[in-house]
């Protein structure tokens, strides 16, 4: 995998890759009280069709996981890219609740592929049999995999270019593969974990655990995940929402240069004003990028400072300039699946 390669294609064309170490399925007439409780965004006006990502807390108030739900009319599917994390406390949740009509199913034989980019839509609208320009950011529809495996796609990401995720019972290294032959044939590639890390930082979206270990939910700036709209009580409902805080984490740039390590101090001025918390892996870009972990009133954008000797600028984000954010969806005639079936056997023959 080539980390310069995964950017580019997230940036430039279509990248794919495979989410969901867990998935499972909740069903009951009583799930939307359970998951009311147990994830951090109110589910309780949810609508089928739709889907929504948010953080789960324990309950001090910590992160322990940061899950996609997808609302259907008899079930709601979580998709958690953590081994264990709220999956594995639902029972015991449902217990403590007394709800008894639930029941959830781990689904084993389903796979998660994501496709991000600002082509990304192009690989994937002769999967769906209705108009993909007309669905929406958290949509869910019906969906083909390039395989013919039935399944679903939502419209979602990571990355803050088009993004689409496909579930479904299917092999996962097949269809994985299948997605990735769609890719090749628009220019792009296989998005590795520093490709998409680096890209997640840039558009501010959330990164868990690393960009939440030892902070409150207030020095993340991750509130709007933790249910800070919400006035009824939750699991892990934290207290200090609305305070002000004392430090924080802002976003960095080095201009033409790489950033030191994590840890090293930043200073303004020679004076220290917090550490760099979370610095971004380079994949192939000019300048260097981190999160900093500054007191205030330094926790905000447009200040020079420096870590280690290497001049930094405070910067808001998002960091870059989505080329999604000026391309438009849908094309005047869907691509059939017999296009596709005749670029991927291009691309066999060429390898």
């Amino acid at each position: 995998m080539d980390d310069a390669k995964g950017y580019q294609a997230i940036r430039q064309s279509v990248a794919v890759y495979r989410r969901g170490a867990r998935l499972v399925e909740v069903t009951g007439a009583q799930r939307g009280q359970l998951l009311t409780h147990a994830l951090a965004k109110s589910t309780e006006y949810a609508q089928p069709g739709t889907s929504l990502e948010t953080l789960a807390l324990d309950d001090d108030g910590r992160p322990i996981d940061l899950v996609l739900v997808i609302f259907e009319e008899d079930r709601a599917i979580l998709v958690s890219d953590v081994a264990s994390g709220v999956i594995d406390q639902l029972p015991a949740l449902a217990q403590s609740l007394e709800l008894t009509d639930l029941a959830q199913s781990e689904l084993d034989d389903w796979c998660a592929i994501a496709v991000e980019g600002p082509s990304s839509w192009r690989i994937v609208e002769d999967l769906v049999d209705d108009d993909l320009a007309s669905m929406t950011l958290n949509e869910r529809r019906p969906a083909r995999s390039p395989l013919g495996d039935a399944g679903i796609l939502v419209r979602t990401g990571q990355t803050a270019e088009y993004g689409y995720l496909w579930l479904g019972r299917a092999e996962a290294g097949p269809t994985e593969a299948a997605f990735l032959n769609r890719a090749l044939a628009e220019g792009g590639a296989e998005a590795t974990p520093d490709a998409l890390l680096r890209a997640k930082l840039e558009i501010n979206h959330p990164v868990f655990p690393q960009a939440m270990e030892g902070l409150s939910l207030r020095q993340a700036g991750v509130e709007w995940l933790a249910g800070s709209s919400r006035e009824d009580d939750y699991r892990g409902r934290p207290a200090e929402l609305g305070e002000p805080r004392s430090r924080g984490l802002v976003a960095v740039r080095a201009p033409g240069a790489e950033l030191p390590a994590t840890g090293t101090t930043v200073e303004a001025g020679g004076q220290p004003v917090g550490s760099l918390f979370l610095v971004a892996p380079q994949v192939g870009q000019p300048d260097g990028f981190a999160l900093a972990l500054l007191d205030a009133p330094f926790d905000v954008p447009g200040l020079d400072l420096t870590a280690g000797g290497v001049y930094l600028r405070t910067v808001s984000r998002p960091a870059v300039d989505p080329l999604s954010w000026s391309e438009t969806v849908g094309s005047s005639t869907i691509r059939s699946s017999a296009h596709w079936q005749a670029q991927e056997q291009l691309l066999n023959e060429q390898r």
